[in-house]
């Protein structure tokens, strides 16, 4: 006699909902690693044009002799006009808005160089300085950035909290540490002391 037993339809569902089950967990597994592989991504790339951004403003910045800082006609948009050292003749132009700030050089009228740094979810702005007396301060001027605190958020419909993250560069820092000589030290040391 054959005793031969198969699986019943009920245990072969069975085993197919508890594949399609186990299946569904490793898709929503997946999913969620790749969101976050994303949204890291996002944010070294974030962090990487802000550093260029920051640095360019500062060596800007720094080579300048005097700032202007106006809006656009509509008023919607910052601008600042960084113009040059007596001996210059580029001017540099940031307009700051939202998602980006673009940076122009301006020669004789025409603008000779562009670039655009973008930051998604971000409004740049160049609030006035709050030195009183520029003769006796350095004069310091600010890009200031309004950034989401994250871009990793456990619920994606509400709305990042926003941070201010300000760049800030003394305004012809260049010019005056080229005029102002190096002064030797005068203070003596003891024979025991180390240099």
């Amino acid at each position: 006699m054959n005793n031969r037993r198969g699986a019943s339809l009920i245990e072969l569902m069975v085993v197919i909902s508890m594949i399609t089950a186990i299946l569904a967990m490793v898709g929503t597994l997946f999913h969620r690693m790749f969101q976050a592989e994303q949204g890291s991504a996002r944010t070294a790339l974030m962090e990487q044009t802000t550093s260029r951004l920051a640095t360019q403003f500062r060596r800007d910045v720094h080579a300048a002799e005097n700032v202007e800082r106006r809006s656009s006609p509509d008023g919607t948009v910052p601008i600042l006009e960084l113009k040059p050292q007596p001996d210059g003749t580029a001017i540099v132009v940031y307009t700051g808005g939202s998602d980006q700030v673009q940076r122009e050089l301006v020669e004789a009228g025409e603008t000779k160089a562009r670039e655009t740094f973008r930051l998604p979810k971000c409004a740049m702005s160049f609030p006035e300085s709050t030195d009183a007396d520029s003769n006796s301060n350095p004069q310091l001027v600010t890009l200031l950035i309004e950034r989401p605190h994250s871009t990793l958020t456990a619920n994606p419909q509400v709305a990042p909290t926003m941070r201010r993250l300000p760049l800030e560069a003394e305004l012809g820092h260049d010019h005056r540490l080229g005029m102002q000589p190096v002064k030797p030290s005068t203070k003596s040391r003891s024979a025991g002391e180390a240099p």
